[in-house]
């Protein structure tokens, strides 16, 4: 039997995943729907309906919460009071899945990206995370499946009720340049430039978690998967939001064990590091950061030809072994 396609595996994931809500083990974000989506993306389509088996055993997922009340999107100072409310959740949710289904998933996309942006520092990141992996499955197909297009509002409802406002001189740091400064042709290499340093810090520090830093690659790395979908004028301040977010984790979770604060790799060895290799080693393993950061590493390395991806794939495998 051949294996199933993107598309095919992605919905009998979503699927099998319809009842879990956005939390999982009391205080997390819910990393079903990202690591189905990053496992299906590295290929492992075959290996999709057994991670979720085995994911809906071995963690505590929260039960998908029923909506209470209508947020009102066409009162801006209604549906902004509404942000960062988590109990509104659902109800953030099922406002997406109306207006997806009324405009469009696009459409939907551009309006509110730019109204999420300032708060994608939400839950490490997440809101922002899974809203990426979605829009890749929506945009995988021309006519993407009514599960697809439920788990992009799922998305986009937990980065609202998650939203958490960046910000500004980042414990003393210096502030980053206003995005009419940033020149919309180098965001690409600007991007590469963030995650590739990110990694490498990440491969050669010790820290207490292996987890949170994780996110300084992966979620610069989600923008990079959304932009092409998004106008020009929204690319510099996408970048320059999930750069203050990067800085911001890298101040919190990483003062302690920073090895090697110019990202410059020291280990594991490159010897060590193959993309294949690690792409099946993060799916054996099966933790959710693994998965997801492989899959990210693997595209940022087809960008930059960059050993500090892959070291960093690799030295979140071997943490999470000890962990």
């Amino acid at each position: 039997m051949s294996a199933p396609t993107y598309t095919a595996a992605m919905d009998e994931a979503l699927g099998r995943l319809t009842h879990i809500g956005f939390d999982q083990g009391g205080r997390f974000a819910s990393h079903a729907p990202m690591a189905a989506e990053a496992l299906a993306a590295l290929g492992f389509t075959d290996a999709v309906s057994d991670w979720v088996e085995w994911s809906k055993t071995a963690r505590r997922y929260s039960s998908e919460p029923t909506p209470t009340a209508r947020i009102d999107v066409g009162d801006e100072s209604a549906w902004r009071s509404c942000l960062g409310r988590y109990r509104r959740a659902a109800d953030w949710a099922a406002t997406f899945e109306t207006q997806i289904s009324e405009h469009g998933w696009h459409e939907v996309l551009i309006t509110w990206w730019p109204r999420l942006v300032p708060g994608l520092s939400g839950a490490l990141t997440h809101g922002l995370i899974r809203t990426a992996h979605a829009v890749r499955g929506v945009s995988a197909t021309p006519e993407p499946t009514p599960l697809q297009l439920r788990e992009l509002a799922h998305g986009l409802g937990y980065w609202a009720a998650v939203y958490t406002p960046l910000g500004t001189g980042l414990l003393g740091r210096r502030r980053p340049a206003a995005a009419a400064d940033i020149r919309t042709d180098v965001i690409d290499s600007a991007l590469s430039d963030l995650t590739a340093r990110n990694a490498g810090i990440y491969a050669s520090s010790t820290m207490s978690h292996p987890v949170p830093l994780v996110h300084t690659i992966t979620a610069p790395s989600a923008v990079r998967l959304v932009l092409e979908h998004l106008p020009t004028d929204q690319h510099a301040p996408s970048y320059l939001a999930v750069l203050q977010a990067s800085e911001a984790l890298l101040a919190r979770f990483g003062t302690r064990g920073m090895g090697c604060p110019d990202g410059t790799p020291t280990e594991p060895e490159p010897a060590h590091l193959r993309l294949d290799l690690l792409a099946a080693e993060a799916a054996q393993l099966r933790d959710e950061h693994a998965i997801k950061l492989a899959e990210a590493a693997s595209r940022e390395y087809a960008v930059r030809n960059d050993i500090r991806y892959l070291s960093a794939s690799w030295a979140l495998m071997e943490r999470l072994k000890r962990f």
